[in-house]
């Protein structure tokens, strides 16, 4: 999956290969409609997903579109 970053220009994103984050990080991010974000943050931070990541994925603009695909193994 390809998008645009306004300063990066193209950004591609591959699969995650921590299924077990990905998968965490995907129920934070629909937390988000139902919740607010607070409840999505408090949700990850409490699951073990780092800062950084909280706030990028909590912080995009397309929130509803970065679900990231799962890598099956």
């Amino acid at each position: 999956m390809s998008t645009e970053h306004p300063t990066l220009g193209t950004v591609t994103r591959e699969a995650r290969h921590d299924v077990p984050t990905a998968e965490l990080v995907n129920q934070g991010i629909a937390m988000v409609e139902s919740g607010g974000k607070r409840k999505a943050a408090a949700f990850l931070h409490k699951n073990g997903v780092g800062f950084p990541v909280i706030v990028r994925v909590l912080n995009d603009r397309d929130i509803g579109s970065r679900r990231a695909p799962s890598k099956k193994a």
